[in-house]
């Protein structure tokens, strides 16, 4: 279909190449199209890819086919696709206005980049805060650009950066709205944080799925989005900001343990200033636990001996174990929906594994109660580190005294209430104590004195 531009010359649809390794931007890019289509018609032709869209030849050929005869290519990127610098070549060399950049100021995108300087700086908007009616009229003001048409055409509009969610709310609550229809003060709290471009993009099927199975338990829920100050392109507020606005009311802590969906260490969601551990201690004073969104599939990661790969590692475990989380197991993983026919994309979203959900929310209440029963109440293991298995290993730590370091730990114990019914006079009995005891060492003892050592037996038919 073609139709007359603002000079009355018969034109051709937009011709629009989408790369993003943004996964949240496929599907408000797809519903954009749909949109447009259905008031305007057939006045573009997009096809979107993302990365690993283009992981084959035989896909980055097809791309490219369609790429080199379009009015533009547009890459939006955090980190770059596979044959990146040859896409871009062969772009070039076939005379392609191109845009690339960053959620933050690249200067080496924006070099790569052959738009003038004004259309890249709105390009970047529209794109950055994302969401259907964005790209809407980012694809509007494309053709007027490229094409000469003249539709009506809305600036870039920031969205919403931090809220609450819940998916019986048909609009985003004030914490005073949500506590009056979802809270029950006699009942155990948890907090849910999560990225505010899950909520942007509608990728909420796993979020979801943990507020049911806590609300199935009896459970309070206050689940928020936020972005936090470390997002270059947002007006989000700080992590500490979040706590103060949906977690604490006249003064008092809400929640019991919170839920953290976030990846990466906090530290990016708070000021330079804000010491992590101090504001989830002084502040918040509750478990935090990591659940983990896998970049496997669900059928990659259970056929995994591996289980997470190096890629979910740092994200997921390493950097928020620094925060003081607690981590937990992968709750949701990366699912690929059928590929779109109108632009070749397949929407990425993260589905919930609903077993471990389960057990997520499972640990996540008997960490809440746990808060709240009295310290006199509560019981402690702590386990030494005893590789290889003998007795001159227990507790064996590179420049660090660790039998010391554990008496410590039982002394603040005492202090802070635990029942503590004895406490050795130095580290070197507390070790003592425990070689007198049954150890893992097996080498000089035989199992006559194994068993009379072992504080406890099981059946052979209960083992």
């Amino acid at each position: 279909m073609h139709w007359l531009n603002k000079s009355g010359k018969l034109m051709e649809p937009l011709r629009l190449s989408y790369v993003t390794t943004y996964i949240h931007d496929v599907e408000p890019l797809i519903l954009a199209i749909k949109s447009i289509k259905a008031k305007y018609g057939d006045i573009v032709d997009a096809q979107i890819r993302t990365g690993e869209d283009l992981a084959s030849n035989e896909d980055m050929e097809d791309f490219m086919r369609f790429a080199e005869k379009s009015h533009v290519a547009l890459f939006h990127l955090m980190g770059e696709p596979p044959g990146f610098d040859k896409i871009v070549e062969r772009l070039k060399r076939a005379g392609i206005p191109i845009f690339a950049g960053t959620s933050r100021y690249s200067q080496n995108l924006e070099a790569i980049s052959t738009v003038p300087r004004k259309i890249y700086e709105t390009i970047m908007n529209y794109i950055n805060y994302s969401e259907a009616r964005n790209f809407t009229n980012l694809i509007l003001f494309l053709a007027n650009h490229f094409l000469g048409t003249s539709y009506s055409v809305d600036p870039p509009k920031k969205p919403q950066w931090c809220g609450i969610y819940h998916p019986d709310f048909s609009f985003t609550p004030t914490l005073e709205e949500y506590l009056a229809k979802r809270y029950k003060p006699e009942r155990l709290t948890v907090g849910i944080w999560f990225h505010q471009s899950h909520w942007r993009s509608g990728d909420l099927t796993f979020v979801d799925s943990i507020i049911r199975e806590l609300e199935k338990h009896g459970a309070n829920v206050i689940p928020v989005f936020f972005t936090g100050l470390g997002d270059p392109i947002s007006e989000g507020y700080g992590l500490e900001w979040i706590i103060e606005k949906y977690f604490v009311k006249d003064g008092r802590v809400l929640v019991d343990a919170v839920v953290s969906l976030v990846m990466f260490s906090l530290s990016m969601y708070t000021q330079q200033d804000m010491s992590v551990d101090r504001l989830l201690k002084d502040r918040l004073n509750v478990p935090i636990l990591k659940a983990v969104l896998t970049w496997n599939t669900q059928e990659d990661w259970l056929s995994s001996t591996q289980g997470l790969s190096p890629i979910d590692l740092p994200p997921n475990v390493v950097m928020p174990e620094f925060d003081g989380n607690i981590i937990t197991v992968p709750i949701a993983a990366k699912s690929f929906c059928e590929r779109d026919p109108l632009t070749g994309a397949r929407v990425i979203k993260f589905a919930p594994i609903p077993d471990r959900v389960e057990k997520l929310v499972r640990l996540s209440l008997n960490w809440a109660k746990l808060r709240r029963k009295p310290n006199s109440e509560k019981k402690v293991a702590i386990i030494f580190h005893n590789y290889p298995p003998r007795n001159d290993t227990i507790g064996n730590a590179f420049g660090l005294d660790s039998s010391e370091s554990v008496l410590n730990i039982i002394r603040e114990l005492k202090i802070r209430g635990y029942k503590v019914d004895h406490i050795p006079e130095s580290g070197q009995k507390l070790i003592e104590e425990l070689m007198r005891c049954l150890t893992n060492d097996r080498r000089w003892a035989s199992l006559k004195e194994l068993a009379e050592r072992a504080v406890a037996k099981v059946s052979a038919s209960q083992y």
